[in-house]
């Protein structure tokens, strides 16, 4: 964003959190009540790594299987908002 402002691009910019639009599809959320994101960092600040490699192998088959659901959240967020809005 700062380098669209700084050579005097005429677009505007939106910062979207991608964890707030998948949000819906969040397992760990309504499982433990928060988002998988802060689940992942709380474990390695705790440096419980003995998990970690599983759990990113499971998360990744995960995103594989909702591949579809996914990008259908993801296209119905951009077409909320049309470019110019």
């Amino acid at each position: 964003m700062a380098a669209a402002e700084k050579q005097g691009c005429p677009w505007r910019f939106r910062v979207v959190s991608l964890q707030d639009v998948f949000a819906p599809l969040d397992i760990g959320r309504r499982l433990t009540g928060r988002p998988s994101e802060q689940t992942y960092n709380a474990m390695v600040r705790r440096r419980q790594t003995l998990f970690l490699v599983p759990l990113l192998r499971a998360l990744q088959w995960l995103i594989r299987l909702r591949r579809t659901t996914l990008c259908d959240l993801l296209a119905a967020h951009l077409g909320e908002r049309p470019p110019g809005s």
